[in-house]
């Protein structure tokens, strides 16, 4: 099981929700980027096809 089942479990995403949050659509996903720690780290959420979420830490 990986981390983004455990913790999101059985929800689904909503696509108009996702993209009134500051998702983008890009290539058939959602995604959503974020700088965090005084810029120094990027977060990056994508979700494709609509119904499985991926997370990504950048360094």
């Amino acid at each position: 099981m990986e981390i983004e089942d455990e913790i999101l479990g059985n929800l689904k995403p909503v696509k108009h929700r996702l993209l009134k949050y500051g998702f983008q659509e890009k290539d058939g996903q959602l995604v959503f980027t974020k700088k965090i720690i005084n810029g120094d780290f990027s977060v990056k959420i994508s979700v494709a096809p609509l119904d499985k979420l991926r997370g990504t830490f950048l360094i």
